[in-house]
This record gives structure tokens, C-alpha cells and sequence, in this order.
């Protein structure tokens, strides 16, 4: 994956992706998840694959907080690129679903996007 146009991509959903890391409840989270377009989601999907593959490190207080369910979930549905591929390529409510799985540590997972 290029990460010269993923930084492109970051640039331009930033400020979803804000919005998003500084959702001070799961609702609200759920929301900006709903009403995202198909290039904010594919983003995000992206940057738990840099995550996953610690090109993008979390802080281990962080790492610490998401649960044996959600690391699986990350593991399974971004680690390798055919796995990132089939979430892409999967339908807007499969996507959405997987990811509002992951909205009660999002803070945790997007600290790193805007606290460095």
C-alpha cells in the first residue's frame, strides 16, 4: 500500500477522523460512522491496517484498554492485505458494522493520529 497517498487520504478525512477520535460517547461515534462516505470508512480501515502492522504504534496504555474481542477483530479484519481487501471490497453495512465494534476504544486507536 502506498503510504505517500494514504498521507493524502489522512489529510483529507482529518477532520472527520477529529471528529471521530473526540466523540465523547459511542452514540456519537455511531453517528459520524453512519453518516461517513465510502472514502472516510475506507480510511480508517486503512489506518488500522498500518496499526495492525505496527508501522502505526499505539502506546501500551492504550493497547491495553481494547479487549481480547476487539484486538481479534483488528487482527482478523486488517492485519493482512487480502483480509484488508476483502473489508474494502465488502458492502457499507458490513463495514460500518465491523467498525462500530471498535467505537468504544477509537479515542484509543486515533490518540496516536493527533497527539504526536
Amino acid at each position: 500500500m502506498n503510504q505517500e497517498r494514504f498521507k493524502q487520504q489522512l489529510v483529507r478525512d482529518r477532520e472527520w477522523l477529529r471528529s471521530l477520535y473526540e466523540a465523547d460517547s459511542v452514540s456519537k461515534g455511531n453517528r459520524f460512522l453512519t453518516y461517513s462516505s465510502d472514502s472516510q470508512i475506507d480510511t480508517l480501515a486503512k489506518f488500522f491496517f498500518f496499526i495492525s502492522n505496527g508501522e502505526i504504534k499505539i502506546s501500551k496504555a492504550n493497547f491495553e484498554k481494547l479487549t481480547k474481542r476487539q484486538l481479534s477483530l483488528i487482527r482478523k479484519t486488517f492485519e493482512a492485505k487480502s483480509a484488508l481487501r476483502r473489508f474494502l471490497a465488502s458492502d457499507r453495512q458490513t463495514k460500518v458494522s465491523k467498525l462500530r465494534k471498535l467505537l468504544p476504544v477509537m479515542p484509543e486507536l486515533l490518540f496516536t493520529l493527533f497527539n504526536l
